[in-house]
């Protein structure tokens, strides 16, 4: 343990200097991606936006729920030649193009990125190193277990590929490996530990990031041999929340792409009163592709629900659980979202108990008791019809990243206070879901066998 912390601090030295390291700065955008390409070419090429030319590649704030890393585009799957037209150049990347720079990485020879093709042998010897270091915490045993057998599949979402997998495997693991600590941080630790530079979606097949397909993420700083800044400020565009446009004015800057439908939802928001721009917004958006990009890309999914309205609806209910856990995870709102989803009585209708169950298993403490209220008597039903598993879900151990009380090592806690108070509910619930609600809650007299008679149950 005492040299894997020394390896973080020299790490994080070696990042901190990188951070002021060779950094050119070019004005012409075809200058510069000619200069690359005649040194490097764009297939080892990165290229990363950023608000500013003095912060350091990697967050540790990071306020996603993704692993903290740099996350970049290989330049390759965007362009095959050098172009000067910077406008363009910033419309055909997926996120954060708007912002003031564009960075450009050259990434040293060697590195160990993680990418569909990666040797599934590698990947078992990462499991048995977790095994090694974490084998005596029981749930992680379990998971490594069940990787070595070839039993694993991860509960949230299906793997596309090995590397998939175990980038998922990961994150199972984390919230019992560093119960006490952000999981974005502490997935970033593991990799870094392990010896892995980044995980790269080669084949542009949305794993990293469902609507980011294309991404690469890196976990250090130091892993570029070259590095350029180009100032992308003249050709910021005017946001339609600080200005007021038109109704022509909007569905142009639409029609030519300076506006995103999906992505800049938000800034439209002002707009939708006006019947023919919202028309024109809802003929953009036709599959469920498109749903999914609005629900994770606003800060506010009430409105994008209000929007969408019966379309929404229809294409949220054809989803299977693990699509719909992956939105509110990928969302950067999911606490709201998962609040919206099931506010919604049109989509709770026609959703399985499970799947509600699922969504609630999405939030944190400070808001889960109004699912009492929000769903009445169907929250009954639903606890009483899932499994136990999918029962533990809504209660398992929480990263500090989710605002939990002090003194408590639970999510939903107040979901639980509130249900123990149902008698009707307690009594019905079987032994071992109500033991659990009993033990979560702010209600437990520390002997269990009275708690549970208490509660109508024969011990």
């Amino acid at each position: 343990m005492k040299h894997l912390i020394k390896k973080l601090l020299i790490e994080g030295l070696e990042e901190a200097r990188s951070i002021e390291g060779n950094i050119s700065k070019e004005e012409n955008l075809g200058e510069l991606l000619t200069h690359i390409y005649d040194n490097y070419g764009f297939n080892n090429v990165f290229v990363s936006f950023r608000d500013s030319q003095h912060v350091g590649k990697i967050n540790p704030s990071n306020r996603f729920n993704t692993p903290t890393g740099l996350y970049t585009y290989n330049l390759i799957n965007f362009i095959n030649e050098p172009t000067s037209n910077l406008r363009a150049f910033r419309n055909i990347f997926p996120f954060a193009s708007h912002r003031k720079y564009i960075q450009f990485l050259i990434i040293k020879d060697g590195l160990n990125l993680l990418d569909s093709n990666y040797d599934k042998s590698k990947l078992d010897g990462y499991v048995n190193q977790i095994q090694s270091k974490f084998g005596n915490i029981g749930p992680v045993n379990g998971l490594c277990e069940r990787w070595l057998k070839g039993e694993y599949e991860s509960y949230y979402s299906g793997a596309k590929h090995p590397t998939h997998r175990f980038w998922l495997f990961i994150f199972d693991a984390v919230p019992y490996i560093y119960p006490n600590g952000k999981k974005n941080n502490s997935f970033s630790i593991i990799c870094r530990a392990l010896g892995i530079d980044g995980f790269h979606d080669d084949k542009c097949e949305g794993w990293i990031h469902p609507s980011e397909e294309c991404q690469t993420v890196f976990f250090k700083s130091n892993l570029f041999k070259d590095e350029f800044m180009l100032s992308s400020v003249q050709s910021k565009m005017k946001e339609p929340t600080k200005v007021s446009y038109t109704e022509n004015q909007v569905i142009k800057m639409i029609s030519q792409h300076k506006l995103n439908p999906i992505k800049d939802f938000d800034k439209l928001i002002p707009y939708l009163g006006n019947s023919k721009i919202k028309n024109y917004i809802k003929n953009y958006i036709s599959n469920e592709s498109d749903v999914r990009g609005l629900l994770e890309y606003s800060n506010e999914p009430e409105k994008v629900l209000d929007f969408l309205g019966n379309k929404g609806v229809e294409l949220i209910t054809k989803l299977n659980v693990s699509d719909l856990i992956e939105i509110i995870m990928y969302s950067h709102k999911p606490e709201r979202l998962s609040v919206a989803l099931l506010s919604n009585s049109k989509i709770t209708d026609r959703l399985s108990n499970k799947a509600i169950a699922s969504v609630i298993s999405q939030s944190k403490t400070k808001t889960s008791e109004n699912f009492v209220d929000i769903l009445g008597n169907r929250l009954n039903e639903i606890l009483l019809e899932i499994s136990t598993e999918d029962f533990v879900r809504i209660f398992t151990p929480l990263d500090s990243e989710q605002n939990v009380p002090e003194g408590s090592n639970v999510k939903n806690q107040k979901l639980a206070d509130r249900l123990i108070n149902d008698k009707s509910l307690m009594s019905q619930l079987d032994l071992g879901k109500a033991a659990l609600l009993i033990h979560v809650s702010n209600h437990s007299s520390g002997d269990m066998d009275s708690d549970l008679i208490k509660y109508g149950h024969k011990v």
